[in-house]
């Protein structure tokens, strides 16, 4: 059991050590502090929570953050990747593995640019790999029968948030069935990306999740590239999305979630849009953030996409200590506790009007928010067409269109 570890972060221009995370048994606390000689750098990894000091940060244990800070909880994977995890551990012995031996885990391989040493090593393959492996690997991880199931390849799973199953990966943007374990960035004609797994014979989460890509792109929102790759030897899809954390230039960018920058669970406290609207103004001091953020606000309430969570939404960090929005990710249909978004608008979380939409708008100075929400209905009015481009059921259709259909009834009838 790791006592501490070592952090750094590596903007691939520049590297940094940054500070060191320890575990107090006697207080049965976690502890940062950063190195003196950071301090001098500038970088805000957490600002809100772990500004720039000299002084010990102790971190209140959250369930969601598993005890340590929020910017660093962030670089653990959620249930798929722990799972993943688990398995390697078991290898050496370790089946009750802390936050910080799974940091160890991650080292460099981490999202975003913050890296954790002492690591713990896996071997480094570079074979080409295929859809097929892939989802017979995801199979064993779930049956707990890992044998042919590579090292790599579950370090490049246990890399990676979510619940359902995906790994990080380069696909070759001329031919994208062929795969490799990820170099961590752009590199000759591959592609950094997170690839998303049918873990059965049912692919229908991999096209709604394209599906919606494209509709939250006509909907002026901005989304890294998507792509649908279909397996040779059947007919299930695999989605895949480049990776926001890494620029062409063959930078990192530090990446932390709303959750993670507030230091709060996603899941156990009511989070709203003002609050995280409010927090894109002061990090980014850029108004268009604040307008990116509205238009993902609208597009999630009238879209049906309720699992619109505080770790659903980041920022990142540039070189310069620049921060903005991330683009868009993890935008789905989803149903919802009793039809509900999980971030509120106005105090609602369920069936808002015009006026909700118009009183934050003018909270927070948005011009066009009129023209927002009409460019958000005709993107969600692509929804069956799309939906039949890409070999959705009827059933499946009518299941999802309804209620974002019942949404567009309300809201025009409204204007």
């Amino acid at each position: 059991m790791k006592n501490k570890i070592n952090v750094a972060i590596d903007f691939g221009s520049v590297h940094h050590e940054v500070g060191i995370i320890q575990y107090s048994k006697t207080m049965n606390r976690y502890f940062f502090a950063y190195h003196k000689e950071f301090l001098s750098t500038g970088y805000e990894i957490s600002p809100l929570t772990i500004p720039l000091a000299d002084k010990t940060y102790e971190a209140e244990y959250i369930a969601d953050l598993h005890g340590i800070h929020g910017v660093f909880a962030d670089s653990l994977p959620d249930s798929w990747g722990m799972k993943v995890q688990d398995i390697e551990f078991e290898k050496i012995g370790i089946y009750d593995p802390t936050p910080l031996d799974r940091l160890a885990f991650l080292g460099k391989y981490s999202m975003g640019a913050l890296r954790y040493y002492p690591e713990r090593t896996f071997e480094k393959g570079d074979e080409i790999l295929n859809l097929a492996y892939l989802r017979k690997a995801v199979q064993n991880v779930i049956e707990g029968d890992v044998g042919e199931v590579v090292d790599e390849l579950l370090h490049c799973g246990g890399s990676a948030g979510g619940a359902r199953p995906k790994f990080l990966l380069d696909i070759n943007k001329n031919n994208l069935q062929y795969i490799r374990y990820t170099r961590g960035g752009f590199q000759d004609e591959y592609i950094p990306v997170i690839i998303k797994i049918p873990s059965s014979n049912d692919d229908l989460w991999q096209r709604v999740e394209f599906i919606y890509s494209k509709m939250v792109a006509n909907a002026g929102i901005v989304i890294p590239p998507t792509y649908l790759i279909k397996g040779k030897q059947n007919n299930l899809v695999y989605f895949a999305i480049e990776r926001f954390d890494r620029l062409k230039n063959g930078n990192n960018l530090h990446t932390t979630t709303f959750a993670g920058l507030i230091n709060k669970s996603f899941s156990k406290e009511k989070h709203d849009y003002k609050s995280l609207l409010k927090a894109i103004e002061i990090i980014t001091k850029d108004h268009t953030q604040v307008v990116e953020c509205y238009k993902r606000m609208v597009f999630s309430y009238l879209g049906c996409n309720r699992d619109d969570h505080a770790k659903n939404y980041s920022f990142c960090m540039d070189n310069n200590g620049n921060w903005s929005f991330s683009p868009a990710y993890d935008i789905g249909f989803s149903k919802g506790q009793f039809g509900n978004n999980t971030m509120a608008i106005n105090g609602k979380t369920v069936n808002p009007i015009v006026k909700d939409f118009r009183v934050i708008a003018k909270e927070f100075r948005i011009s066009n928010w009129l023209q927002i929400i009409l460019q958000t209905i005709e993107a969600l009015k692509q929804f069956p067409s799309l939906a039949k481009e890409f070999d959705l059921h009827d059933t499946i259709i009518r299941r999802i269109f309804t209620p974002i259909s019942e949404n567009l009834r309300r809201i025009e009838k409204d204007l």
